[in-house]
């Protein structure tokens, strides 16, 4: 997910839905130190855990709220340079947190030039129409680039005119991943998107399902079966279990 450096190297806010184990918190509280960090975290009990996850205290760089980020978009008047969204329920993603409804106020919450990073796991029909939806609300400018020891897809999605991640930036971010060790070339060679009004001829295929299609054809080749993929988390701790 840090992966929206290639786009800002030096965010001065960051909004993160999702507080989950704290380690996108410490690796941006310790390597972005001139970047504030806003979380927000619907569990109590994930934030009973806060001295165990060894989390920063609160201070003027962090802020870390008790909200359903749902109520909180609404009624924040942040604007802010990166989102990243890493909503997950015991039963996998939170589909509150993957809306258009939802989409919308994340793309309200940023800048003019920011970028929403979304962490998304599942079935592949399930992530397929949450891309459809997000390209639609991002203008297509957005792409996406599966984890490379997980079956997560992450998803980057930039507001404004930018139509790729700029070379300039590039640059500066693989030079600040010296200290990171992100892999960042890697991650920016691997990204991929379709392009907005691109087609595939097939008259069986209605007008309106050219582009779930095209997205779900893209997905078949990149991610794992559906079958292969677990439903939820006990899902996934039995099938590790069993390895």
């Amino acid at each position: 997910m840090m992966g929206f450096l290639l786009h800002n190297p030096a965010p001065r806010h960051i909004l993160m839905i999702g507080l989950g184990g704290g380690s996108l918190v410490k690796f941006c509280h310790r390597f972005l130190p001139d970047c504030r960090i806003t979380v927000v975290e619907i569990c109590a009990d994930v934030l009973a855990l806060r001295d165990q996850f060894m989390l920063p205290a609160d201070d003027d760089r962090l802020e870390i709220i008790h909200d359903d980020a749902i109520n909180y978009l609404q009624k924040t008047e942040l604007s802010v340079d990166v989102i990243l969204l890493d909503g997950f329920t015991i039963d996998g993603l939170a589909s509150e947190l993957n809306t258009a409804k939802f989409y919308a106020s994340c793309h309200r919450a940023l800048k003019p030039e920011g970028i929403l990073v979304a962490n998304f796991w599942g079935k592949r029909k399930i992530l397929t129409s949450m891309i459809q939806l997000l390209r639609k609300q991002f203008a297509y400018n957005t792409w996406w680039c599966r984890a490379s020891d997980c079956y997560n897809l992450v998803v980057f999605c930039l507001k404004g005119s930018c139509s790729s991640f700029k070379f300039i930036n590039v640059n500066r971010a693989y030079v600040g991943e010296q200290a990171m060790a992100l892999h960042l070339n890697e991650l920016h060679q691997r990204l991929q998107t379709i392009p907005a009004g691109a087609q595939r001829i097939d008259a069986t295929i209605h007008k309106q399902n050219i582009e779930l299609d095209l997205l779900d054809a893209h997905l078949k080749e990149i991610i794992a079966s559906d079958k292969g993929v677990p439903a939820n988390y006990m899902e996934w701790k039995a099938q590790v279990k069993r390895r």
